[in-house]
């Protein structure tokens, strides 16, 4: 699974019940790209549409809970190991610095 796949995955399991539009909004994403990115994890039987378009509402499915746990150990698995390496301290100010370019780039 590609990085943006496993985002939109995360951002389903922890805002279910958003509309297709809204995941765009919450992930910086265009409307077309969620949409591939969509039915990329429909295909995958980790997402289910209900309605059509843009509008319509996803919902993870109990192949994506599971696979979203899978993903989310090792992310905090990595996540434990780059503290360990950096120290918190350090590794909170990397993450602060790189929120502040995103948003720097984003503008």
């Amino acid at each position: 699974m590609s990085p943006s796949h496993g985002y939109l995955l995360f951002a389903m399991v922890e805002n279910s019940g958003m509309q297709q539009k809204d995941y765009g909004d919450y992930l910086d994403l265009d409307a077309s790209t969620v949409n591939r990115l969509i039915d990329a994890l429909v295909r995958k039987n980790l997402v289910a549409k209900n309605g059509m378009g843009r509008s319509s509402e996803v919902y993870v499915t109990d192949e994506g809970r599971l696979e979203y746990r899978r993903i989310k150990k090792t992310m905090d698995t990595l996540r434990q190991k780059m503290i360990d390496s950096l120290g918190e301290e350090r590794f909170d100010q990397l993450v602060g610095d790189l929120c502040a370019v995103r948003g720097t780039l984003k503008n």
